[in-house]
């Protein structure tokens, strides 16, 4: 009797710890990112997946510049500078441009998924902990002249 108890719990145990890791792998991925490539293969192997944190206020936009292209009208360059504030890689953000007219009032919105602005070079698994990035993003608005502009970092 004493035998089959210490084995229910060993195996109840287990089973608890297992949940446990599964629950809080992305938590633990973050705090430990040693044990990331461990506790992906073993998502790999269980068909789940581990997502990177995703904590826009440790997301800052440093520094913006809206410029038009000499000689060629209603084509424009986004300049900008994305900062990852904190110590764990975090998954790609989505942007949000709205180009303003003079009294302010949004003439044009549009999201920009990480695809649309990271560059090609660049890899695409996670943003960094600690680190910036610049952007440049050539775009065209043929129909509208925008006086000013705002930029947003989000997760949907």
């Amino acid at each position: 009797m004493r035998i089959a108890t210490t084995l229910a719990l060993v195996l109840l145990t287990g089973t608890l710890g297992a949940q446990l890791l599964y629950l809080f792998r992305a938590e633990i991925a973050r705090d430990l990112p040693g044990l990331r490539p461990l506790l992906a293969s073993a998502c790999a192997r269980a068909g789940c997946t581990l997502p990177y944190p995703r904590d826009a206020q440790r997301i800052a936009i440093e520094a913006t510049e809206l410029q038009e292209e000499p000689g060629r009208p209603g084509e424009f360059v986004l300049y900008a500078t994305i900062n990852n504030r904190a110590d764990y890689a975090q998954d790609w953000p989505h942007l949000e441009l709205t180009l303003n007219d003079a009294a302010d009032q949004a003439l044009a919105r549009r999201v920009l998924p990480p695809r649309d602005w990271l560059p090609p070079d660049h890899p695409a698994e996670a943003f960094p902990g600690r680190s910036a990035l610049g952007i440049r993003l050539p775009f065209s608005t043929p129909d509208m002249a925008p006086v000013g502009y705002r930029l947003y970092v989000f997760y949907p």
